[in-house]
């Protein structure tokens, strides 16, 4: 089920291009550019962080559509690395744009 249009995960992608940037990263940019889109996210799934209660959540959302671009060859996973604080798990993903 589409919930935002995929295109704005490619435009907060776009600039990534040529950097490193965690899940957490790509989050901040995408309320900042489509604050719209992460409150429906966030009406769906929640907004997930520590202690949420879910163990699905608008930020899992994201990184599954960051995992897609991995496999369309847009970006690669370079490793986990220390997440933020609160964000609901001790690592997060960090990416490199390809």
């Amino acid at each position: 089920m589409v919930i935002i249009n995929p295109d704005h995960i490619d435009e907060v992608l776009q600039g990534f291009r040529g950097q490193r940037f965690t899940t957490a990263e790509f989050k901040s940019s995408f309320q900042s550019e489509y604050p719209d889109d992460w409150d429906m996210l966030v009406l769906n799934y929640g907004e997930g962080g520590k202690d949420c209660g879910r163990n699905y959540s608008a930020n899992v959302y994201l990184g599954q559509r960051l995992k897609d671009r991995v496999r369309r060859g847009v970006i690669r996973l370079v490793e986990f690395v220390p997440a933020p604080t609160n964000w609901g798990n001790d690592d997060i993903a960090s990416w490199e744009y390809l």
